[in-house]
């Protein structure tokens, strides 16, 4: 076989045009025994990643006392049959309602549990250390004087010189203030009523708004 191999070659085959040289060669290539088994490696590899986002998504379902979770879908279907066939070798259930999947465990989330936790912790404390050494980023913008809101539950431009967003930072609404450059110069926790599904609460607005200008107010007066 050449090893003048197109790697550009269309992969996708048309059933109503003849095979390209060039994708027969890489279908070729990947026959061959040392490219199949990277392929299993990143296979085995993708198939436990999704398994754990399937038990991560169990263990907060099971966290707010469900007995059911809904599943997270992959795009290759092959790959999560077989994540999933590993969930109900743990015992899960697994079963279709529509386009959704579902687990659910009745007693048999216990055997699992401990390892469920220690993921979960192991991302708590991956979090808690974001939360020592970064800082949220801006999400809105500042054009010709005027404020262009991000995607987060408000924001405001205070005196022309900072503004203010309460945004979802490391699954914590996020009171922030920026300086028009996009800098982070204070970022603290708060709360959205009704978790802002429906838009903020005029009450938290007026919290937020309270709460910047106290805070804008420290910073002129320190700077003065």
């Amino acid at each position: 076989m050449s090893d003048n191999i197109d790697y550009q070659a269309n992969s996708d085959i048309d059933p109503t045009k003849p095979l390209s040289p060039g994708t027969v060669q890489l279908f070729q290539r990947f026959r061959q025994s040392a490219d199949m088994e990277t392929v299993e490696r990143m296979w085995e590899a993708e198939v436990e990643r999704h398994k754990k986002c399937c038990e991560l998504a169990v263990l907060y379902y099971a966290s707010i006392g469900y007995d059911w979770a809904e599943l997270p879908r992959h795009p290759f279907r092959d790959l999560e049959t077989h994540a999933l066939g590993r969930l109900r070798e743990s015992g899960f259930k697994i079963e279709a309602r529509g386009e959704t999947l579902v687990a659910t465990w009745g007693n048999c989330l216990e055997p699992e549990r401990a390892q469920l936790e220690a993921e979960w912790k192991r991302r708590e404390t991956i979090e808690e250390h974001l939360r020592r050494t970064t800082v949220p980023a801006m999400q809105s913008r500042v054009e010709g004087g005027s404020l262009i809101a991000g995607e987060g539950a408000w924001a405001a431009l205070l005196d022309n010189r900072h503004v203010s967003e309460v945004q979802r930072w490391l699954n914590q609404e996020t009171l922030c203030v920026f300086d028009l450059a996009g800098k982070c110069i204070h970022h603290e926790e708060t709360t959205v009523a009704s978790g802002a599904v429906f838009g903020a609460e005029p009450d938290d607005i007026t919290k937020w708004r309270a709460r910047v200008e106290e805070l804008v107010a420290a910073m002129n007066g320190h700077n003065e």
